[in-house]
């Protein structure tokens, strides 16, 4: 048997020359080729294009798309003279038009990936419930990435000095200072995965048994090159060929590779369906630790056991006469083992050259005339460097009550990971001395929570319908973490939680100077009415970043995520709909630089950014003499020691929320309609995404479900669409 499909997918972004189309096709055969033994061969490849401008809509990067909007000033056209109008500094923050506009150059993305899965099944003949599979896959993916950045003239708005001064405009071109640049890169990867199993499952009255034994290795091997030219005096070949500053080009190219195995041992036992036992233990390698010639830690080993109790199959349970179908307990304890996140080969001593900004080598002597090119050792070795590991309990039930009315799961948990790879360089002062290596195995956690499942089915005539409610609750701790050495207690991350924020405790805003007189302040800046005024944690007088910040809040991380669905059919039609929500999390409206804890361009806290646009929300709700109850501090341009663009948590506002993700409505035409059109199945429907959310932040114009607020970010789309499924 086969099935065999073809898609295409096209997609216009929200902004202006960002586009999306996809050709995918996929296959899958199933075949006898003699008897016991039977093929599987499954592939499916697809080619994605996307262009863009050169500006990016990634979050991370100052000056995005989203960025670009919120900032634009509402007051200015968008073009004079035929060209785009941009802000008062025509800096990071340009103009929407311009940064979406071709004529700025562009970025075009290619990829051609292709995955692949061929396996042998064969069923023993002479001893039953005896199996051997082969199986390799092979998967391929090439990408090329082509990036021409012109520089482009813009009309920068020159804003008056008084408000009845008029806006005047001087042609500016951006960059300022800049030549046209072009960069282009290729990647290439390939993985080769095979997977030999044997399999035994039998039953011998009332005792069931499966036995596992399992094989397996991956192998991927990859490369990069890259390249970047200047200067190109004819825009329409853009080609490296016409790159004229041949001083300014530069060339990267690199090779990668990975290597695992992993072996696999499994027993699964059950006495009369009631008494459940499963027994499994892993022993992996991996190419990012040492081997036995060095230090022995590349290979690890995992087992894991669980209990199962299906206590409504005992004859003393059935007496009892209660309306249970089936109740189960069980419990497990497993350990696993990690290695996302571990940087590779750092068991070995890794040397660098000595480079410019352009990535070129640089001599560091000349001996006999000729240069000799340097090598600084970029890190020191750490052979005991090894897997991070997890150990896990759980325990929990299953019911089932009336006929499947109600059904439900209950599980609690305990986590307990560590040896876990972290950067330790910083833990060590000067004084220490020595050059120490950059990650150990020194970081601990624990995870402790419950999740659960509610689920309720039922049938009333023609009206069938599901309900499911599920949740989990999780608190995360830091139980060992590598502080540096004489770090303040309310700064150490050991005992706090996963994800804590990081920051100055906030104590309302300064409403006078006399206030401001007899408070400690940033030493930075000089404040004023309307900043905030911060804890002097040290009691020193002054407010310094690094003896005053801490740990505030809740974790950028909720401590519950859940959902309820829902399924309903009535005489053809079907609705169906999903909310979820997330409780137990913080967000900061500063945006903060990952391990860093500082300030970031955020909307909040760098007002009128480069002379740019401030939400009005923010404007009507800032601090003044005559509102001195404000959500907001006062309005201020941005600029060098700023009070307020601190991260503190003044800044923290709640990210609860609760969103109905998706709705959908559909209709099935009834089949006597369509038999005399040889058409076995009709669907209509229309459905809608993110279509209701209810958080604090959405009086932020913030989607809870955004990664964060630092730079702004393609904003999640509100969706309605409508389709018909049409069977043959």
């Amino acid at each position: 048997k086969y099935f065999v499909s073809l898609g295409y997918f096209d997609q216009k972004g929200n902004v202006k020359n960002f586009d999306y189309d996809r050709i995918s096709l996929r296959s899958n055969i199933d075949a006898t080729i003699v008897q016991n033994l039977t093929l599987n061969f499954d592939i499916s490849g697809r080619i994605e294009n996307r262009l863009r401008s050169t500006w990016s809509s990634d979050p991370t990067v100052g000056g995005n798309i989203a960025q670009q909007a919120v900032r634009a000033l509402p007051f200015t056209p968008m073009e004079w003279d035929g060209l785009p109008v941009a802000t008062p500094t025509a800096s990071s923050i340009v103009s929407p038009l311009a940064s979406s506009s071709l004529d700025a150059g562009y970025r075009k993305d290619k990829s051609n990936i292709l995955q692949t899965n061929i396996a042998l099944n064969y069923d023993f003949p002479f001893l039953k419930g005896l199996s051997a599979r082969f199986l390799v896959s092979y998967d391929y993916e090439d990408a090329m990435a082509k990036q021409f950045t012109i520089p482009y003239y813009v009309y920068k708005a020159n804003l008056p000095a008084s408000p009845d001064g008029d806006i005047s405009y001087t042609k500016t071109q951006f960059p300022s200072a800049g030549d046209a640049g072009l960069t282009e890169g290729a990647t290439r990867s390939t993985t080769v995965t095979t997977n030999t199993s044997l399999k035994y499952d039998n039953r011998f009255g009332l005792h069931d048994i499966s036995l596992l034994a399992l094989v397996e290795t991956r192998k991927t091997d990859g490369n990069a090159l890259n390249a970047t030219g200047y200067g190109f005096n004819i825009l329409s070949l853009d080609e490296l060929n016409y790159a004229s500053k041949a001083d300014r080009n530069v060339i990267g190219g690199s090779s990668s590779q990975a290597r695992m195995a992993g072996y696999l041992g499994r027993l699964n036992y059950s006495f009369n369906d009631k008494y459940l036992l499963e027994v499994t233990s892993r022993y992996d390698g991996t190419y990012q630790f040492a081997g036995k010639n060095i230090s022995g830690k590349r290979w690890n080993l995992t087992p894991a056991a669980s209990l199962g109790w299906r206590m409504s199959e005992e004859s003393w349970f059935e007496n009892l006469s209660l309306p249970i179908d089936n109740f189960k307990l069980r419990g497990g304890i497993g350990k696993t083992a990690l290695t996302s996140g571990i940087p590779s080969y750092h068991y070995l001593n890794t040397l660098s050259f000595v480079q410019d900004a352009y990535n070129k080598s640089i001599p560091v002597a000349v001996i006999g005339g000729e240069p000799i090119y340097g090598l600084n050792t970029s890190q020191p070795a750490n052979i005991n460097l090894t897997w991070a590991k997890a150990l896990q309990y759980n325990a929990g039930f299953d019911l089932d009550m009336w006929n499947g009315l109600l059904s439900a799961e209950f599980d609690v948990f305990y986590k307990y990971i560590y040896d876990m790879p972290l950067q330790v360089t910083s833990s060590y002062p000067d004084s220490f001395g020595g050059y120490y290596y950059g990650y150990d195995n020194v970081g601990k956690q624990d995870h402790k929570g419950f999740e659960f499942r509610l689920s309720h089915a039922n049938r009333i005539n023609d009206f069938s319908y599901k309900v499911e409610v599920t949740g989990t609750y999780t608190k995360r701790r830091w139980l060992s973490y590598p502080d540096a050495v004489n770090t303040p207690d309310y700064l150490k991350l050991t005992g706090k939680e996963v994800g804590a924020l990081q920051g100055f405790v906030a104590l309302g805003l300064y409403q006078s100077e006399e206030e401001i007189i007899h408070s400690a302040v940033l030493a930075s800046g000089k404040a004023r009415p309307g900043d905030i005024k911060y804890l002097d944690r040290n009691g020193d007088g002054k407010i310094t970043y690094d003896q005053d910040r801490g740990y505030v809040g809740e974790s950028a991380y909720p401590d519950f995520t859940g959902g309820l669905s829902f399924y309903g059919e009535w005489n053809g039609f079907d609705l169906s709909f999903l909310w979820q929500g997330a409780l137990g999390r913080d967000v900061a409206l500063t945006g903060i630089y990952e391990g860093v804890w500082v300030m970031d361009n955020s909307l909040f806290t760098k007002t009128f950014y480069h002379n740019s646009n401030t939400p009005l929300y923010l404007v009507e709700n800032s601090w003044t003499p005559d509102n001195t109850d404000a959500i907001f501090p006062r309005l201020s341009i941005d600029l060098p020691g700023n009070n307020n663009a601190y991260s503190s948590d003044f800044w923290y506002r709640s990210g609860d929320y609760l969103r109905l993700k998706s709705l959908q409505i559909g209709y099935n035409i009834p089949p006597q309609i369509l038999k005399p059109l040889r058409i076995s199945n009709l669907r209509v429907y229309v459905e809608g995404q993110n279509l209701l959310t209810f958080s604090e932040l959405t009086k932020y114009n913030i989607d809870p479900e955004q990664p964060g607020v630092s730079n702004g970010y393609y904003p999640q789309q509100k969706i309605f669409a409508g389709g018909i499924k049409l069977t043959f």
